[in-house]
């Protein structure tokens, strides 16, 4: 609706942002106003394996220069939960200091129904990185599980980072990474399908556990990563059945 130009009069819109595939289109951008500066169009579908990381900067900046100039900006896409709401995160954590968990809760709670798909909730985390050098949120803790996408998301995570190979952001000490606890893991989920880290019921991919290594004098905070191991009871009949056997 917001591309209509008796609804833009209406809500006093100056710039609009269309993050759309072209069968989804029902109004086209103007072209006057694509060639003037106040259209910024996005060809992209709301899929896990879409490339909206690389639109980001563009884009935040774009919001930012039209806000700047005293502008109303509409930010759109065919719902307005996924790819729209993304955009939105984006810039809250480039241009206002948001964190990813901070910029998605303001834009839940002027939208409740947001549901960012799993691919664009791994874009985000790496744009939190490469705004802040650090991110908010675990990895592990992200909504759902990137399965079938994995080389997907890798190509386009590892295209952002060799362009933008340095966080704005520097962070001279060594990122601290810490076992969340069992009542913060339960904070983060339970819900509706794929659309935040505390409503996601999409099982988590298997990642590596943090062990903090206290041997070393001095250096509390260093650790090493591990894979997940065999739980301690069942390790134990493990470890006593081999020891039969070697008798």
């Amino acid at each position: 609706m917001c591309a209509r130009d008796d609804t833009r009069k209406k809500y006093g819109i100056t710039h609009v942002v269309t993050c759309v595939s072209l069968y989804e289109e029902s109004f086209p951008p103007d072209p006057a106003e694509v060639k003037s500066g106040h259209w910024h169009v996005i060809r992209l579908a709301d899929a896990a394996t879409s490339d909206l990381l690389s639109h980001l900067e563009d884009v935040t900046t774009f919001v930012k220069t039209a806000i700047d100039s005293g502008g109303t900006v509409a930010i759109h896409s065919l719902e307005g939960v996924s790819r729209a709401a993304s955009i939105c995160i984006a810039f809250l954590m480039k241009h206002r200091s948001k964190s990813l968990r901070e910029a998605f809760d303001e834009v839940a709670e002027r939208r409740p129904d947001v549901r960012v798909n799993r691919g664009f909730w791994r874009q985000l985390h790496a744009y939190e990185f490469y705004v802040k050098g650090k991110n908010s949120i675990e990895e592990a803790d992200l909504p759902g599980a990137i399965i079938f996408e994995v080389d997907a998301m890798a190509s386009i995570i590892g295209r952002f980072k060799a362009k933008h190979p340095v966080p704005l952001i520097a962070n001279p000490s060594p990122r601290k990474v810490s076992a969340i606890k069992n009542d913060a893991k339960a904070a983060l989920t339970g819900g509706a399908f794929c659309g935040s880290p505390r409503k996601s019921k999409q099982p988590h991919t298997p990642k590596l556990h943090a062990a903090v290594n206290t041997n070393v004098a001095n250096e509390p905070d260093e650790f090493a990563l591990t894979e997940t191991s065999s739980p301690p009871k069942k390790r134990a009949r493990t470890e006593e059945r081999l020891s039969t056997l070697v008798v």
